[in-house]
């Protein structure tokens, strides 16, 4: 049996607008981690811009060693909330 919260994350993407659904997402071109730059790509700004949105809690991301990495299907749970 999984947990409510597992279920619900699977389920968020029902959440989303179905209009927004139909269009190809901005983050299709990238894998399922994508880099510092690959988000100030995608929110065009600057790397010091995503650097501050991550320290400020606004971009969910996860530190691997030295790294920054955010996971797509984070954000777009983030997007959808």
């Amino acid at each position: 049996m999984k947990s409510p919260a597992t279920h619900h994350a699977k389920n968020s993407s029902s959440t989303c607008s179905p209009a927004l659904v139909d269009f190809p997402s901005p983050l299709s071109k990238y894998g399922d981690l994508l880099t510092v730059d690959n988000m100030a790509e995608v929110l065009d700004v600057s790397t010091r811009t995503v650097y501050r949105l991550t320290d400020g809690g606004e971009l969910p991301s996860v530190k691997v060693g030295r790294r920054l990495y955010f996971p797509k299907h984070l954000l777009i749970e983030a997007l959808c909330l």
